[in-house]
């Protein structure tokens, strides 16, 4: 209780997240579940490069170079039976590697199914002996809720603003990633026929926005780009907005243990109190973001209940500050959050903490957030 969470992102494939639901307030009937779709995207400055990208779903592409350089170092394996690309879930961000043969270089760590590890023999998977200090009987608590057929493997990502350069990167630095987006969108423009899906290997849930001068291909092609784009504008989703349950962060507060797991689906049933970091504002994250600040609801306080297999840590703490000047700048690898705003998604403000007038660096804002050229 009190650590910052976020939620793991699983492919609606896979069932998606299902129990990560909103409890719903006295008096008040929960949401009605709305259509979800996902995409892939290229990664986004300010979107995907921050504390919001753990417990994402991405997609790692290891050059052919790389590849080819290993296995000439490594004859045993045969070239047929080695992968080159790889899914999983960003359940920690070791920090960024200063070193020169990979500069620029995002070291994460990845979580990904153990048996698709084999075909990536150059993977290196992280000791669970650094991955825990516990004891052995808390040790197998961790091993389930990591799920027993996942390991973690260590990654080190180009940084999007090196993707967007252009930047000369070591050949182990994965350039091209993309990152899983869950949203809730309405479609328009002409559908194909199935025939046509069929021709062209459309699946059938894809979504279109376009005109009648729009080609089939250029109408997905123009709602992936829409999707990629999509922001969690409200808890409830309108038009094309992200899918508030798969990229939920926020505070526990509160943990209820279940005597029979097996019944219950699950070891524990966390409660969170939902924030935002600036990546999930309208402007994205901005240098006058601080590291290590996340933001309340400026809506009144709004609570998600999960499963605990669901969840990853993104951080030790949350403390809320009422003066903005007191946040302080080191640590920022401890993962203490701070706080000394609240975030109000309808309109991009952010209101202090602390009543009365504020001359601080967010409140001398525009009312409106101006969205970034790059998105």
């Amino acid at each position: 209780v009190g650590s910052v969470v976020s939620v793991r992102h699983r492919n609606l494939s896979e069932g998606g997240n299902p129990d990560v639901v909103q409890v719903a307030a006295d008096g008040q009937s929960s949401e009605g579940k709305l259509k979800l779709f996902e995409s892939w995207s290229e990664p986004i400055a300010g979107r995907h490069d921050g504390v919001s990208l753990l417990g994402r779903r991405i997609k790692c592409v290891f050059a052919k170079a790389f590849v080819e350089k290993w296995l000439k170092k490594n004859t045993s394996f045969a070239a047929d039976s080695v992968k080159t690309n790889i899914e999983g879930n960003v359940v920690s961000i070791l920090g960024s590697n200063d070193d020169q043969l990979d500069p620029g270089g995002i070291v994460i760590g990845l979580l990904v199914d153990r048996e698709k590890v084999k075909s990536m023999p150059f993977l290196q998977v992280m000791s669970d002996n650094i991955l825990s200090l516990s004891k052995p009987e808390l040790k197998k608590i961790e091993d389930k809720i990591r799920g027993e057929t996942n390991v973690v493997v260590k990654v080190t990502l180009a940084s999007v603003m090196d993707k967007r350069k252009g930047v000369k990167l070591n050949r182990n630095v994965v350039k091209q990633w993309l990152v899983r987006n869950r949203v809730s969108a309405k479609p328009s423009g002409k559908k194909p026929t199935k025939s046509v899906r069929k021709a062209n290997s459309i699946k059938k849930q894809s979504l279109f926005v376009g005109d009648g001068n729009d080609k089939t291909q250029q109408q997905e092609k123009n709602w992936r780009w829409v999707a990629s784009r999509s922001i969690s504008a409200s808890c409830t989703n309108e038009g094309n907005s992200i899918d508030v349950a798969s990229q939920l962060v926020g505070e526990v507060t509160a943990m209820i243990v279940h005597e029979d797991p097996v019944a219950c689906g699950s070891l524990a049933t966390v409660t969170i109190r939902r924030m935002w970091t600036p990546e999930q504002t309208k402007s994205g994250r901005t240098v006058m973001h601080d590291p290590i600040e996340l933001f309340d609801d400026h809506d009144g306080e709004l609570y998600f209940q999960a499963p605990v297999e669901d969840l990853v840590v993104v951080g030790k703490s949350v403390s809320r500050i009422l003066n903005s000047g007191l946040l302080p700048r080191k640590n920022i690898e401890e993962r203490n959050f701070r706080i000394t705003h609240s975030y109000n998604a309808g309109d991009g403000t952010y209101k202090p903490l602390l009543e009365g007038v504020c001359d601080c660096r967010l409140c001398n804002k525009k009312t409106v957030e101006v969205t970034k050229g790059s998105i």
